[in-house]
């Protein structure tokens, strides 16, 4: 039996075992993944997407040897998609032929005569809801319709020929509830139905609101809306019989209470939650076109908020459905991948940052936009040592995710103003010993400073080589920010870490190191996480970047 030799692409290592040539990829060469490095060698840094020709999700990497799978699960089956028409009749004719003579072991069987049937089709159902659920396998025509697809409008055509001339019947044609059971038994049905809803015209008096009531929720909850209809119309929540003014647009519509709450106008923002639509009042209020919840950019996905003439593009990920339950680990990362091959900028904003820390997020949405209340230079400022009080009451105030602990912080300062901060710390990992990682840096809120990265990473070298300390290290998230800044103050891009996640129950997001296997009781994380009902949410990846002394 002849071993199987790894060689190194890049230098001239071999061995035999797998692991141990992973392990030299990723620790020598600094690749995130085995993955990452067979992308980057082999298929020059673009990463390989399902041959479907319909979907853009990225299949499963095998092994070293032999890449990445051709299609995803499923969806190797529509040849005439994947491939020419040449290519799609060979293949049809070579599997007809390899079927002739052939008779099925299950032919004749169903799932109600065999309980090997049963068993499969219940095992492939479980399988089949569980990708779609997280994202490995998207219907088709999902989010297609008759105007805009050519195959749904042949099928439409194609079912309205066959009713027309009889082909296709509708079940319930000439029946009637005396002569079929299933119709009686709907009549039955709509009966009491109707009969209910005396009772509940009733019981809806009980729970009407008063006048005064109503008007308190509108002006809270729907800023935006102008009620037109008098109240005495007012029936329930639910019920669409009121009519309202959009105070932008002066377009009027007839909403319930429950929908107008959601301060939505159906011409002004059509689409989109709540908090999309405040982000993008937020981005109208600066003079900026915006379109909502558009797949024309990186179909089938959805942009929720565009920018076209700032080629800026916002995600909003409410925790709940955009945790672990709907969306894979790598939804939101291929997103951000996928704007970045087209040139467009995407960040993305968690719901509990936009309900706790709404003011962050406007002014990092305006910087990205380029607008500034305030443009300071970094050469007009000072540099001084940041006490632990002022750098944790800065970092707590101005950055996305607080303040850290740190070992040493500097800032830019304007007489007595701070205007940016940097903080420093030993990093967890053993393989960058002997560095300072930069903990947390930003601006203060709505202001612009012009050579202010560059200018701390400066005086943090100087501090680097005075404490004995080989370079200075960072990380930085790929769904707020990107690698130009820290190139263009002189960071060296070493690649890109595994995606960051968090651990959420819906409302808030936890630490990931909050919540860990406790191998003293036998406690696996997955069970340490059940038990207190969170479940992860995917972010993106962290680009890495050092600077070493000179």
């Amino acid at each position: 039996m002849v071993s199987t030799r790894f060689k190194c692409p890049i230098c001239e290592f071999t061995c035999g075992r797998k692991k141990k040539f992973n392990d030299h990829l990723i620790k020598t060469h600094t690749f995130s993944s085995i993955e990452d490095a067979y992308i980057q060698i082999y298929l020059n840094g673009v990463v390989p997407i399902c041959q479907c020709n319909i979907c853009t999700i990225t299949p499963t990497f095998i092994s070293w040897s032999k890449g990445f799978r051709k299609f995803i699960t499923g969806h190797n089956g529509n040849i005439y998609t994947s491939y020419n028409i040449d290519k799609a009749n060979e293949i049809s004719k070579r599997r007809s032929k390899a079927l002739i003579g052939r008779v099925g072991w299950s032919k004749g069987l169903t799932k109600e005569t065999n309980t090997s049937i049963k068993k499969a089709s219940k095992t492939r159902q479980q399988t089949v809801q569980a990708q779609y659920n997280n994202g490995d396998r998207v219907a088709w025509n999902k989010g297609l319709t008759k105007e805009c697809d050519s195959r749904l409008l042949a099928q439409s055509i194609n079912m309205k020929k066959k009713y027309t001339s009889g082909v296709l019947v509708p079940w319930a044609k000439g029946l009637t509830k005396e002569t079929d059971n299933r119709i009686l038994q709907m009549s039955y049905v709509v009966s009491e139905t109707l009969k209910k809803s005396d009772l509940q015209t009733r019981l809806n008096l009980f729970k009407r609101l008063s006048k005064e009531e109503i008007k308190r929720r509108l002006t809270i909850g729907a800023p935006h809306l102008e009620l037109l209809t008098n109240l005495d119309d007012y029936t329930r929540d639910r019920d669409k019989n009121l009519i309202f003014k959009c105070k932008v647009c002066d377009y009027i519509q007839k909403k319930s209470l429950l929908s107008a709450l959601s301060d939505r106008c159906e011409k002004c923002n059509p689409i989109g939650s709540k908090q999309q639509i405040e982000i993008d009042r937020f981005i109208r209020s600066m003079n900026f076109e915006t379109i909502m919840c558009t797949r024309d950019l990186i179909n089938p996905y959805e942009i929720d908020i565009y920018v076209d003439s700032k080629k800026f593009g916002i995600e909003f990920n409410g925790l709940y459905f955009h945790s672990e339950l709907f969306k894979n680990r790598q939804y939101h990362s291929d997103k951000t991948s996928m704007c970045k091959k087209i040139d467009v900028r995407l960040m993305h904003i968690f719901g509990d940052e936009w309900r706790e820390k709404q003011d962050i997020c406007k002014s990092m949405i305006a910087h990205k936009l380029g607008v500034y209340e305030t443009t300071i230079y970094a050469r007009k400022c000072i540099v001084k040592p940041v006490s632990y009080k002022v750098r944790k009451k800065f970092f707590n105030d101005n950055h996305i995710d607080g303040d850290v602990k740190s070992t040493h912080a500097i800032g830019l300062y304007l007489g007595d103003m701070l205007i940016s901060c940097m903080s420093l710390r030993r990093p967890y990992h053993k393989k960058y010993k002997g560095k300072l990682e930069v903990a947390r840096f930003c601006m203060k809120l709505r202001t612009h400073a012009p050579g202010a990265l560059s200018r701390l990473t400066k005086h943090a070298m100087t501090y680097c080589k005075a404490n004995g300390f080989t370079g200075l290290l960072t990380y930085v998230d790929m769904r707020l920010g990107s690698k130009n800044g820290y190139l263009s103050a002189g960071w060296n891009y070493l690649g890109e870490t595994s995606n960051r996640f968090w651990w959420t129950d819906g409302r808030s997001r936890i630490d990931r190191f909050k919540i860990r296997a406790d191998k003293a009781n036998k406690i696996t994380e997955k069970e340490m996480a059940e038990s207190l009902g969170v479940v992860k949410i995917w972010g993106c990846t962290n680009l890495i970047f050092s600077k070493n002394n000179s």
